[in-house]
């Protein structure tokens, strides 16, 4: 399942994480690619032998930016996606996106519906055979969703990128056609001192480029722990915000290797560095959590029916079958 699609995934010290991906992957007939990108300074290729989707690329040194970089320019399947360590991915669901893809070729790209796991009681699990708690079930029932109701399809690429800044998402868990995703990972883009701010500048760059097709499927699991907080504070967003208005020339270069207007790229520079001054113009500051929070109850409700409920019978089927299974450590 999914032969023509990669998965890439950048890490540090997480190759722990990525044999519960993998073995996750193996019990759904993965078939496509996973190219893990190592920043370590031994190199963990041993541990991903008996994963023959698995091919591990050592890149001692370098930071998750230009790990992406490595490891999509070695992409040679038709359509791939950026993975967390600590992600996992419904393989079905990523099967019906290259699916949709391959038969709708004015779309760039497609997508699902994402929720939370925490990860680190599954990660025990797999490493000492201590069962998760039910808490720990309970909370991927009633998850959140992780992505936003953007509106990414529509052919005028304002239209797109008014959406994805109105409702955030992080377009780097797309299905996307690899020669697109090429042509956003570039070496301009690499010299973006934030993660946080390239993470942005790329969304946007994708919304500007390509429409997104929603496909109604439970697509993505994203890891939580101590390694990846759930919500950065407000306080952190501000500190980040200086910092990144301070990055206006790499973010301009970033985005001149795209094939826009000028324009088109004067906004996004202004959108990806000034986040914080254009939600102001959006919304009332004081009231916008509360009104968020019971906006979202809805759409929640239904993430839950429509999606986790199957899902988590799955997840926990999956565990049950894996109970047996020793990870090579």
């Amino acid at each position: 399942m999914c032969d023509n699609f990669t998965f890439v995934v950048p890490t540090l010290g997480g190759h722990q994480r990525i044999l519960v991906v993998c073995e996750w992957l193996r019990w759904q007939r993965f078939t496509g690619r996973l190219i893990v990108v190592a920043s370590d300074d031994i190199n963990p290729a041993d541990y991903f032998i008996p994963f023959d989707f698995v091919a591990c690329i050592h890149a001692p040194k370098t930071n998750v930016l230009q790990a992406m970089k490595i490891g999509f320019e070695h992409v040679t399947t038709s359509y791939c996606s950026y993975l967390g360590d600590d992600d996992l991915p419904n393989v079905k669901s990523f099967q019906k996106c290259c699916l949709f893809l391959e038969r709708n070729l004015a779309f760039g790209a497609a997508r699902g519906a994402c929720g939370y796991l925490e990860f680190q009681p599954l990660q025990r699990f797999f490493f000492s055979k201590k069962p998760p708690p039910l808490a720990f079930y309970a909370k991927i029932l009633l998850s959140d969703r992780y992505d936003s109701p953007s509106d990414l399809s529509q052919s005028q690429a304002q239209l797109r990128v008014e959406s994805l800044h109105r409702n955030y998402i992080v377009a780097q868990f797309f299905v996307t056609r690899t020669s697109i995703a090429k042509n956003l990972w570039s070496d301009a883009w690499t010299k973006i001192p934030d993660a946080y701010l390239a993470e942005r500048v790329w969304s946007l760059s994708h919304a500007a480029l390509v429409r997104t097709k929603f496909i109604s499927c439970n697509y993505l699991l994203r890891g939580l722990g101590a390694h990846r907080p759930a919500q950065k504070e407000v306080a952190g967003e501000k500190l980040l915000n200086m910092n990144w208005n301070s990055s206006v020339s790499e973010v301009e270069a970033a985005f001149g290797q795209l094939s826009l207007d000028a324009g088109t790229k004067q906004m996004l520079v202004e959108i990806a560095t000034n986040p914080l001054d254009r939600d102001k113009t959006r919304q009332n500051q004081k009231s916008s959590k509360c009104r968020t929070y019971f906006d979202g109850l809805s759409r929640r409700f239904l993430f839950i029916i429509k999606f986790q409920i199957f899902f988590s019978a799955k997840f926990v089927w999956w565990l049950w079958s894996a109970d047996s299974i020793t990870v090579n450590k």
